[in-house]
């Protein structure tokens, strides 16, 4: 049944598959033969490194003004105690091209921004940021493999989604909400 893979696993299919497994495979064998060895963790880590991979083939020179996007909102979001010193100076912030979504972690200590972010506004760009600190916090809370091993169940649970009927994700998009609130009242303070 290879309609239903995720579009990634198929692309990657011919790399995985022990030499002549390949067509049976491709007739659409309900079993795989890799999969008994194939966990949550390699799930999570397959579409996080596919990203990643992405990110760096399509992203191109870097954008001068990154670093100081980036800089202004860890500022803004240190200034009001939702990161500290610690976690701004130990996590590594790109932009660069995301297939989907506007920022992913895909491991400890390391947020990646989708690039269509430089065309939105500051206040945007810092509570996208806040969001993804939330799930840098849970990859320390939890631990590298739980953590992987409970975003993989989760979203598999509810059906692929990353909203609020995800926990982890609920989690983050409360504190992005927060944020917003946080900076539209400032706004409006004219701070």
């Amino acid at each position: 049944m290879m309609k239903h893979l995720p579009r990634l696993l198929i692309l990657l299919v011919p790399c995985l598959a022990p030499a002549g497994e390949l067509e049976d495979l491709l007739s659409g064998s309900p079993t795989l033969p890799f999969a008994a060895e194939f966990d949550c963790v390699n799930a999570f880590d397959l579409f996080a490194s596919f990203a990643s991979l992405h990110c760096v083939a399509s992203a191109g020179p870097p954008n001068a003004g990154d670093a100081e996007r980036i800089d202004r909102a860890l500022r803004k979001l240190r200034h009001h105690g939702l990161v500290t010193a610690e976690e701004a100076a130990g996590t590594r912030v790109r932009i660069c091209p995301l297939m989907n979504g506007t920022g992913l972690v895909p491991a400890p200590g390391r947020i990646l921004l989708d690039d269509g972010l430089r065309n939105m506004g500051d206040e945007l760009f810092t509570e996208i940021l806040a969001h993804e600190f939330v799930h840098v916090r849970q990859f320390e809370k939890l631990g590298t493999a739980e953590f992987k091993c409970a975003y993989v169940r989760e979203m598999s649970r509810c059906g692929g989604c990353q909203d609020d009927g995800h926990p982890l994700e609920k989690e983050a998009y409360d504190l992005q909400e927060r944020v917003r609130a946080l900076l539209a009242r400032i706004a409006e303070e004219g701070g």
